[in-house]
């Protein structure tokens, strides 16, 4: 299977095309159509007064800029498919959904973050409802439908084959969880005495990656389909590894603080591990959310506080939300088809 290497970091902007519609014929004409009118000689025509002219080509100037306003690009990398992501624009935490011409759409009535998109498009989150924090399931009508019971329930990972993995504190510590499509659960970790695991990302072939700080610093595992557990991660002394993702062609996105900030990586196929965003002094880059289209959604608070950014395959970095001053928009999700 062909391997298409994720995007490389840049920076720059590019616009989208746009497509204007063909001219019509005018109304009760028939195209193709000579018009016989006999036009008035230029003896008998009268021009018509300036105030009159004025005001048609004011008229006119006002109508293309709204045409203009219509056909213009929206937001630059504004996204092919729909994006989701949590933000507290509106003082609650809701998760939000910003569509290809620039709207959003607010998602949850009741609070929400943790946003995960399924492969059939089902939009799942996390939201502290009756006092306990549980995963909820987005139904088709708009209705939010709980799907994890007790409390402590949180980052949920749909998979492919609609099993659903999680994080849960249930027994004490952070493990994570399967919950199969009869609703049987099943525990897939099992963490030494003190240490966690949390934040699955569910592979294709059945295979699960975790973060776990079981050998001292948190750092990525992987478990495959017999239970056999192998670390993928190995960060330098005083560094961590975590937030995995997996991307449409198997590679394994991860945030790493091995170079003084977060920033987001990546592991080659043949084990190399690649830095791809380089944030400013003092800033970080992470939550990687990787695209269909071979772009990368992350978030950064390079212009100060925490916004959900775009790097295209070619590198270019757009920005792709704007918070109320003192607000932050993050966690970006997405369907990988």
């Amino acid at each position: 299977m062909s391997h298409t290497p994720p995007p490389t970091p840049a920076s720059g902007e590019r616009a989208r095309p746009t497509n204007a519609a063909p001219p019509q014929p005018a109304e009760g004409s028939t195209p193709g159509q000579v018009s016989t009118r006999r036009l008035p000689s230029k003896t008998t025509r009268k021009r018509p007064p300036r105030w009159l002219r004025m005001a048609l080509i004011a008229a006119l100037g006002i109508t293309t800029i709204v045409l203009a306003l219509f056909n213009l690009p929206r937001s630059p990398g504004s996204p092919y498919q729909p994006l989701y992501f949590a933000s507290n624009r509106e003082s609650t935490t809701q998760v939000y959904r910003l569509g290809r011409d620039g709207e959003i759409t607010t998602m949850t009535a009741a609070g929400g973050s943790d946003p995960a998109v399924a492969p059939n498009g089902d939009l799942y989150f996390s939201a502290i409802r009756g006092g306990k924090l549980n995963i909820y399931r987005l139904g088709q009508n708009g209705a939010a439908y709980q799907v994890t019971g007790g409390g402590g329930n949180s980052q949920p990972a749909p998979a492919a084959d609609g099993v659903l993995y999680f994080t849960s504190n249930r027994d004490g510590s952070l493990e994570i969880y399967r919950l199969d499509t009869t609703g049987v659960t099943i525990q897939m970790t099992n963490s030494p005495d003190g240490a966690d695991s949390h934040s699955s990302a569910p592979v294709a072939n059945g295979s699960l990656y975790f973060v776990s700080d079981r050998d001292g610093a948190e750092e990525i595992y992987r478990i495959d389909s017999h239970g056999g557990v192998t670390r993928m991660t190995f960060s330098p002394s005083g560094s961590y590894s975590n937030q995995p993702v997996v991307g449409r062609n198997g590679v394994l996105y991860f945030v790493s603080d091995r170079d003084g900030s977060d920033e987001i990586f990546y592991i080659a196929l043949d084990g190399t591990v690649v830095q791809l965003t380089s944030s400013p002094a003092g800033k970080g880059s992470w939550q990687p959310c990787p695209a269909s289209d071979g772009s990368l959604y992350f978030t950064s608070d390079r212009n100060g506080t925490a916004e959900v950014y775009r790097l295209s395959p070619g590198g270019a970095i757009d920005r792709m939300t704007f918070s109320p001053p003192g607000r932050t928009s993050e966690q970006p999700a997405l369907k990988i088809n």
